[in-house]
């Protein structure tokens, strides 16, 4: 894994939206960001015709502010 700052909340690869959750409070937590597409994500909505698969992941990270910067 690169460590690519993602300045838009979009997979870098097919531009999918990306899911993510983190519970912990502290500054420098992390936690796994995934791509909408990715086949381990489930949906009720799914059309197999013209569907996109794509396998990546990155990382987020909570900052001194609060806030969350993503990283591919």
């Amino acid at each position: 894994m690169k460590n690519v700052l993602l300045l838009k909340k979009k997979c870098p690869v097919c531009e999918g939206a990306v899911i993510w959750s983190m519970n912990n409070l502290e500054i420098g937590a992390s936690s796994v960001v995934t791509c909408s597409n990715n086949a381990s994500t489930s949906r009720i909505d799914w059309v197999v015709e013209g569907a996109v698969i794509c396998e990546w992941t990155g990382k987020v990270v909570r900052m001194k502010d609060g806030s969350f910067q993503f990283f591919s």
